[in-house]
């Protein structure tokens, strides 16, 4: 949908600059289970990180902010909307909300998928995290609307990460009692009709009819799962080749690939979903959340 596309605020050149998709052999993928690995583009057998979070930081305002606040900036407002933006992180260096940012990062960039609730430009309190899903963001498959709910985890293992990330999903679509809704992500399809961050048109008036629990357009209406799961790879602490390095994340990404294929298999409710899985490896993800957080300070 030509008027999707419109919305995007991440291109395909500005990921691309910054990182490289590895493609591990023995990880195929299905309909349901789309796995990616990615790393950060290497310098003299070192990676990238400062040129990554660099390009990160110049998506905070689109990613913060609701379009209508981004549209037709005159010179004079383009800091103080920087500003607006940034405030909106928490500033601890255990905060979740860089890993946040990196899935709406690949979901536009590489999926092409643009975000539809600005759930950052809710916040009241920017020591205050936001709850539910990490990010919404929408795509067509046909007449059908697909709803990609984010979901991020930054931890020193892959399988911390993993395990955690797909806890948190099924938490997020298993009945619950709290406010009033079946689940929370019935909770967070009310908020989106509330807060859409789609210009008025026609567009918007499909998605709000699909979201519609009482209109017949809720047929037309699915959903996706995207975790990006950012870990350690202590060989990427010093000057590591690109050959030696494609060694070892091979290793690395078919025990990421096998611990998920299994988690979800033996699980009734995540084997009902449908998933897109990122992996990157960090030299250190404690070291990348850090110089994120002092780069909010410059």
């Amino acid at each position: 949908m030509d008027e999707l596309n419109t919305l995007l605020t991440v291109k395909e050149k500005d990921i691309n600059g910054v990182l490289k998709e590895f493609n591990p052999v023995n990880c195929t993928t299905s309909k349901d289970l789309n796995i990616q690995f990615h790393y950060i583009r290497f310098q003299d057998e070192l990676p990238r990180t400062m040129d990554f979070i660099g390009q990160l930081r110049n998506f905070i305002p689109p990613y913060c902010l609701k379009r209508e606040k981004l549209q037709n900036i005159t010179p004079s407002r383009i800091t103080q909307l920087y500003l607006e933006a940034k405030a909106k992180f928490v500033k601890t260096n255990t905060t979740g909300e860089p890993g946040e940012l990196i899935v709406y990062f690949l979901l536009e960039g590489y999926l092409k998928l643009p975000k539809i609730l600005s759930k950052m430009s809710l916040k009241t309190n920017s020591q205050m995290h936001v709850h539910g899903a990490d990010g919404v963001h929408l795509g067509f498959e046909g007449q059908d609307a697909v709803l990609h709910f984010g979901e991020s985890k930054l931890h020193s293992t892959y399988s911390s990460a993993i395990s955690t990330a797909l806890a948190s999903v099924k938490e997020f679509v298993s009945p619950t009692k709290r406010n009033g809704f079946q689940t929370q992500k019935d909770f967070e399809i009310n908020i989106l009709t509330d807060e859409i961050d789609i210009p008025e048109g026609e567009l918007r008036n499909i998605v709000l009819d699909i979201l519609d629990p009482y209109n017949a357009a809720r047929d037309k209406l699915r959903y996706s799962y995207t975790c990006f799961i950012g870990f350690d790879l202590k060989e990427l602490a010093g000057k590591c080749g690109l050959e030696e390095f494609s060694t070892i994340y091979q290793e690395k990404a078919k025990s990421c690939y096998d611990l998920v294929v299994d988690k979800i298999a033996k699980d009734d409710i995540l084997k009902s979903l449908k998933w897109q899985f990122f992996f990157i490896p960090f030299s250190s993800v404690d070291d990348f959340r850090k110089k994120f957080i002092q780069g909010l300070s410059q």
